[in-house]
């Protein structure tokens, strides 16, 4: 019976810290199919500290590539379906900042660690490990000429 209480009282406790913060709510041009796709990642500027998210929306369309001709004469088209870009932002995250080599989330609930800034092993370029306590999540949402996207920070 105590541990059935203890492990209740833990997961209230881990689910007070749990917050949603929107990052991007806007508005897409138009686009042509529901096949759109969101990515968004976080980005420090080593410099300044400070962190933002890079969302790019992208969508698959049906690109004419030439064609060619047989030998009678006839014409094939060669139409391939190629990803096209739609987005690009930046947004500055308030509350996301560097702290030596850590990524804390400054939030309402408390200071959330999100990873830390280290150097890839194969090309030694700045990557962020993220440790699964900051998730990103983007959407689109509406249909082609009403899109719009949305980018949510979920935190533990």
């Amino acid at each position: 019976m105590k541990t059935i209480t203890a492990l209740l009282l833990a997961l209230s406790m881990g689910s007070a810290f749990a917050a949603d913060i929107q990052i991007l709510d806007a508005d897409l041009p138009t686009i042509s199919s529901y096949d759109a796709q969101v990515d968004a990642r976080f980005q420090m500027d080593t410099t300044t500290g400070e962190g933002s998210v890079v969302v790019t929306v992208s969508e698959m369309r049906w690109t004419n590539m030439g064609g060619y001709y047989d030998q009678w004469g006839r014409y094939y088209p060669r139409n391939v379906r190629m990803p096209v870009l739609v987005m690009k932002d930046s947004v500055k995250v308030e509350g996301l900042a560097l702290h030596g080599d850590q990524v804390i989330y400054a939030g309402a609930e408390g200071d959330v660690n999100c990873g830390r800034l280290g150097l890839s092993t194969v090309l030694r370029r700045p990557t962020i490990f993220l440790t699964g306590n900051c998730k990103l999540s983007g959407r689109v949402t509406g249909n082609w000429n009403t899109a719009r996207v949305n980018v949510m920070m979920k935190t533990k």
